[in-house]
């Protein structure tokens, strides 16, 4: 079976890995492959692209050419609504220094938060100088401050 994995945290790699070991054809995408060099498992087909349209491209090669499509999103596991809604920023911000086309309630979507929550968050970022924003639009000035935000311990 062909397998496309969209995403390269430890989560993904892992079952990427337990995929290819299964004797499937398995492509794994993260933004940075020369990471997993050191433990890459031999069948797995690592990409990763900086460029937005060549990822576009990708992930719609293997929406299309695929039989399985996983993509692990542990952004949904936090506790936390402005810690999920600091990790889709996050992951939404990874092309630089660009506006995310996103209104509130489409990231209150991604990040199962209510636009109350996600415009109180918001707020909280653009005091913090990690965002600025207006009405669909976005600019993460800080991505290692949302990042951070997003990956301390409910108990910080």
């Amino acid at each position: 079976m062909k397998i496309a994995v969209l995403g390269g945290g430890h989560g993904c790699y892992a079952a990427a890995a337990d995929l290819s070991e299964a004797g499937h054809e398995v492509r794994l995408w993260r933004r940075d492959a020369a990471a997993l060099q050191p433990v890459q498992h031999g069948g797995i087909r690592i990409k990763d692209q900086k460029d937005p349209r060549a990822v576009r491209i990708f992930c719609s090669i293997a929406v299309l050419t695929v039989d399985v499509l996983i993509r692990i999103v542990h952004d949904l596991q936090k506790r936390d609504a402005s810690q999920r809604i600091a990790s889709v920023l996050h992951r939404a911000a990874w092309i630089g220094d660009v506006p995310i086309p996103l209104s509130q309630s489409e990231i209150g979507i991604m990040a199962n938060a209510s636009r109350r929550q996600v415009s109180a968050a918001m707020n909280r970022f653009a005091e913090a100088g990690w965002i600025e924003h207006t009405y669909r639009s976005i600019t993460v000035s800080q991505p290692q401050a949302l990042r951070d935000y997003a990956e301390q311990d409910e108990a910080d």
